[in-house]
C-alpha cells in the first residue's frame, strides 16, 4: 500500500518511549521527539493512541515541549479501534492516510480488523520514516497545517461542551467568509483544489495537471462576459482557514463548485450556493453534504477578507438596490456579500423592459390600481414595470446607471394620458404605425395578438419632445427624492465604442446626471477612468456599453469604497 500518509497515529509505551509510565519509568527518545517537529514541516500530523493516565502523559510531553505537536490525542484506557476510527473522522481523514504504530502485534490487528484500509506498523518502522517515500508530505516550514488542526481541535471541543447541539456551536463560532475574483493570483491553490478536493466536489470536473495550461484555460474563461469566477476564503473565532472553495459558472452552466474539507460541517457551501442564487448544478458521484436542505443558514457573515480580523459586519448588513444595465448587472457579481436587490433588463413578450428613469416617474404617481390597469390593458407593461425600491425607499444604498434610457422611445397614451417608454424589437414597426400584422409576426416572432398590436397603433403616439428634455426633468425628480440618501452613480463610457449614436447619448446622459448628483452629494464611480481604450471593451467593435471583467471588477472595488466609509460614518 503506497497510499501517501497524513497523519501518524503513536502509541507511547515502548513506542514513542522505552518503558512503561504507568509503572513508574520510562526513557524520552529525542530521535523520535525531531522526527515528530520533522513530520509536522511537512504537513504530516502526529496523534497519540495511547492505554495511559492522561495528566501524567500531558505532565511528560509538555515538559519536554513536545505536547502541541499532537493533535486529538486519545489518551484513557478504553479499547483503541474505536478512538482511533473516532480520531480519523473527527480530522476529516481517510483511514488509507493513517499510519498507527503500535508495540502490541493485538492492537495492530485490533485496529486493523475494525478499519481495513489503515496502514499499520510497529516500532521498527520508526527509524526509517523520514526516508520513506510515504511520509514526504509537502514542505510546510510554517506549520501552518499543524495550526489548522489545532484550530479545528479546539473546534472540536468546543462543539462537546455545547451539549450537541450543532447550530448553537455554529451561531457562536462567528464563521466569516469572502469572494475573491483576483483567481490569477491564486492559481496553484485553485488548481489543488479542483484536482484533489473528492468529498464537497459537486461536479468532479477536473483540470490539466500541468499549471500553466490550466492558467490559460482560466484567463480565456475570466475574459468571458458572461462568467461568475471566484474562490472563497473562510475563517472563524477560532482562526483563518485560507482559501477553502471555488466555483465557476460560465453562460450560466456550474462547471466547478467545490470546497476543502477544512470548512466541512460549517454550512459554507449550501450559504455559497444559496447565495449565488441557487444555480443548476449536475452533482457527479458521491457528496458529502446536501445543497437543499432548507436550512436557514443565519451564523455565516460575509466579510472582505476572512484572512483579515477587522469586522466588516456592519458594511455587510447594509441592503442595497442596484438598478442599470449591463454596466451594473455584472458589477453585481462582485457584490454577493451584500443584501442586493437587482434592478435590472430583462425581456417581456418581444419588449425590452429596460430599468428607465421615466419608469420611476410613472410609478410615484400611480396607485397599485392604476399599475394593474395598464398591465391589463397595455401589451409590454407588467405590473412590475413600475415597482422600485426607490420608490419604496426600504433599502439603505442606492446604485444607479442610466446606460438604458439610450435603448428607449417614449409614446403617449392617450387612454392613460402618460408618456410610456418602450425597448424592444416591436419599437421600429411601431414608430412606423406598421398593421401588416401577419409579416410582422413572422419577422420578429411577435407575441401580441393582433388586436393588442392593433391597440398599440391606435393608441400610442411617439412622444416628439426631446428625449434629454424629458430625462433631464424626471432626473431632477428622481434625484430630489433621494436628496439626503445613500446614492452612488455610475458614469457611461462616452469615448471608445463603434457606434457613435450611442457614445452621444452616453455623453448627453453624462452631462445631465454627474453635475446633478454633485449638486445633491451623491458618490460618483467614474467608469471612464477604467476604459481608457476599445481593448477594455468585451470586443473591439462593440457599440461602447460592454466592457472586459477586470473593467466591472474595478467598477465593483469602486463601490465597495464608498461602502466601507459609510459603514465607518454612517452620518456621511
Amino acid at each position: 500500500m503506497n497510499e501517501a500518509i497524513r497523519l501518524v497515529i503513536w502509541d507511547l509505551d515502548d513506542t514513542f518511549w522505552t518503558g512503561t509510565l504507568s509503572e513508574g519509568g520510562i526513557s524520552y527518545i529525542d530521535s523520535h521527539h525531531d522526527i515528530i517537529i520533522e513530520l509536522a514541516k511537512r504537513g504530516i500530523m502526529s496523534s497519540i493512541c495511547s492505554k495511559n493516565d492522561f495528566q501524567k502523559v500531558d505532565a511528560v510531553l509538555t515538559e519536554k515541549g513536545i505536547r502541541n505537536y499532537f493533535v486529538f490525542p486519545s489518551i484513557n484506557w478504553d479499547t483503541k479501534s474505536h478512538r482511533i476510527a473516532r480520531t480519523i473522522k473527527d480530522m476529516q481523514l481517510r483511514p488509507v492516510n493513517v499510519m498507527f504504530i503500535d508495540d502490541n502485534i493485538m492492537n495492530l490487528n485490533e485496529v486493523k480488523h475494525y478499519i481495513p484500509d489503515i496502514q499499520i506498523a510497529g516500532p521498527e518502522i520508526i527509524g526509517t520514516i523520514l526516508q520513506d517515500s510515504r511520509f514526504q508530505g509537502k514542505p510546510d516550514p510554517e506549520m501552518t497545517r499543524l495550526d489548522r488542526y489545532r484550530i479545528l481541535e479546539r473546534k472540536y471541543e468546543d462543539s462537546c461542551q455545547s451539549g450537541g447541539d450543532n447550530l448553537d456551536f455554529l451561531r457562536s463560532s462567528n464563521i466569516r467568509i469572502s469572494f475573491h475574483h483576483d483567481v490569477e493570483h491564486e492559481m496553484f491553490r485553485i488548481h489543488e483544489l479542483i484536482n484533489r478536493t473528492n468529498q464537497l466536489n459537486f461536479t468532479k470536473n477536473r483540470v490539466p495537471e500541468n499549471l500553466d495550461a490550466f492558467r490559460e484555460i482560466m484567463i480565456k474563461k475570466m475574459e468571458n462576459f458572461n462568467s461568475n469566477i471566484s474562490y472563497v476564503k473562510v475563517s472563524d473565532k477560532y482562526g483563518n482557514y485560507g482559501i477553502c472553495g471555488f466555483f465557476s459558472i460560465e453562460d450560466g452552466k456550474v462547471e466547478h463548485f467545490l470546497f476543502s474539507c477544512r470548512s466541512m460541517n460549517m454550512g459554507i457551501e449550501q450559504f455559497v450556493w444559496q447565495k449565488l442564487g441557487r444555480p443548476q448544478i449536475n452533482i457527479a458521484g458521491d457528496v458529502s453534504s446536501i445543497l437543499d436542505d432548507n436550512t436557514d443558514i443565519d451564523w455565516i457573515t460575509v466579510v472582505d477578507d476572512a484572512d483579515n480580523d477587522r469586522d466588516d459586519i456592519t458594511t455587510h448588513a447594509m441592503t442595497i438596490c442596484i438598478r442599470g444595465a449591463c454596466d451594473l448587472a455584472v458589477s453585481s457579481f462582485y457584490l454577493r456579500k451584500y443584501t442586493l436587490f437587482e434592478e435590472f433588463a430583462y425581456p417581456y413578450r418581444n419588449w425590452g423592459i429596460q430599468p428607465v428613469v421615466r419608469a420611476l416617474e410613472i410609478g410615484s404617481c400611480i396607485s397599485r390600481e392604476e399599475r394593474k390597469a395598464i398591465s391589463e390593458n397595455m401589451p409590454g407593461m407588467p405590473v412590475e414595470r413600475f415597482s422600485s425600491h426607490i420608490i419604496t425607499q426600504d433599502v439603505d444604498v442606492f446604485i444607479l446607471s442610466f446606460s438604458g434610457e439610450t435603448f428607449c422611445d417614449n409614446f403617449y397614451s392617450k387612454s392613460f394620458g402618460l408618456v410610456f417608454p418602450l425597448s424592444g424589437a416591436c419599437v421600429p414597426y411601431l414608430k412606423n404605425r406598421d398593421r401588416d400584422y401577419e409579416r410582422i409576426k413572422q419577422e420578429i416572432g411577435m407575441e401580441l395578438s393582433e388586436a393588442e398590436w392593433n391597440f398599440m397603433l391606435d393608441d400610442l403616439d411617439f412622444y416628439q419632445e426631446s428625449v434629454s428634455t424629458l430625462f433631464e426633468r424626471d432626473i431632477r425628480s428622481l434625484f430630489n427624492r433621494l436628496r439626503g440618501k445613500r446614492v452612488i452613480l455610475c458614469t457611461l463610457n462616452e469615448e471608445f465604442g463603434s457606434q457613435k449614436w450611442v457614445l452621444d447619448k452616453f455623453s448627453r446622459i453624462n452631462s445631465i446626471t454627474i453635475p446633478l448628483a454633485m449638486e445633491h452629494n451623491f458618490r460618483i464611480v467614474d467608469v471612464r477612468s477604467y476604459v481608457r481604450g476599445t481593448d477594455d471593451l468585451i470586443t473591439p467593435n462593440d457599440a461602447g456599453g460592454h466592457f472586459k471583467r477586470n473593467v466591472y471588477m474595478k467598477i465593483s472595488s469602486d463601490i465597495e469604497e464608498h461602502m466601507r466609509a459609510w459603514a465607518q460614518d454612517p452620518l456621511i
